[in-house]
């Protein structure tokens, strides 16, 4: 977990924590033996953590990724309206949970932190629900077996029928995004050919300039860096996409296109159907541009220096 997503293992701590301090107090002492094993995972795991924090704090590209990469939760009504009906059935276990014998009572611990770890002064602060889903719906499975027992199966059957729109929604909602073909997704076969045709002449350190949509497509086939593309893994993603747009507007001046072609060690540029919408400039017509490739609609031009 941490060489893949670190900050998951802090998540592991503070559920660790928490369930030390509930087993305290069910056995109504300290848990001096589970607190010692906690303690060992806690510092067998924190080396690669502790490294982690220290890359993204002295490192200006990941601390600038860091502070592109915000996933905020939202107000606790969007976690109630997505969670509500699986919480509503987990209350009907609470009680259960936390006096049979077994481990019913970890799954409290671990629901319990999470309202707090998902509102901690941290930039994901979303991801840090991830995993709980797990537990609770351990606990909303246990409460509707026991309304179903009772006189109020009714109540189970009524909470449990409202979580089926749910599936129905996303296969519908993606359903009807895919047959709309969105770019994104879908891409055209002269763009692919282009880039294909791109990907045999570009070394590793070659620089190319895109727009947007292109740009954040291009590495998939193309073993070249992107001036512009993925909006979280691009250094200073707002201000080159404003350098983008303006490089492609036909009013901007030849001398600052080619001062920042310079600036940033720009090896080629691509023209097509996305960048054309971004301004009128003519790419064919820059004399420090030398057109490599042409076809249906997409070009490709080395940067003469």
């Amino acid at each position: 977990m941490g060489l893949i997503v670190p900050f998951y293992v802090a998540v592991a701590w503070a559920v660790m924590g928490t369930a030390w301090v509930v087993l305290g107090l069910r056995k109504r002492q300290a848990a001096l033996r589970e607190g010692g094993l906690a303690g060992v995972a806690v510092l067998v795991s924190a080396p690669i953590v502790a490294y982690n924090a220290w890359i993204f704090a002295s490192d200006p590209v990941y601390a600038t990724w860091a502070a592109q990469n915000r996933i905020l939760s939202p107000h606790p009504l969007h976690y109630l309206a997505a969670y509500g009906i699986p919480l509503v059935l987990a209350a009907f276990a609470v009680r259960s949970a936390w006096h049979e014998k077994g481990l019913g009572w970890l799954a409290l611990a671990w629901m319990g932190v999470v309202p707090v770890l998902v509102y901690l002064p941290f930039n994901l602060q979303r991801r840090l629900v991830a995993g709980v889903q797990v537990p609770l719906s351990l606990l909303a499975a246990w409460g509707a077996v026991q309304l179903g027992h009772s006189r109020r199966r009714w109540l189970a059957v009524a909470l449990l029928a409202t979580l089926l729109p749910t599936s129905l929604i996303l296969v519908a909602g993606s359903s009807a995004w895919m047959f709309a073909r969105p770019p994104l997704i879908y891409r055209d076969a002269s763009e692919i050919a282009a880039l294909d045709w791109l990907a045999g002449q570009v070394q590793a350190d070659d620089v190319i300039l895109t727009a947007y949509d292109t740009g954040n497509y291009l590495p998939v086939r193309v073993g070249a860096k992107v001036f512009l593309g993925h909006g979280l893994e691009t250094v200073e993603a707002d201000q080159k996409e404003s350098l983008v747009t303006h490089f492609f507007d036909a009013a901007t001046d030849d001398a600052w296109r080619q001062q920042l072609l310079a600036q940033y060690n720009v090896d080629y540029v691509f023209w097509g159907p996305a960048e054309r919408a971004l301004g009128g400039f003519d790419a064919g017509q820059a004399a420090y541009l030398r057109q490599v490739y042409d076809a249906e609609g997409y070009a490709v031009f080395k940067v003469e220096r």
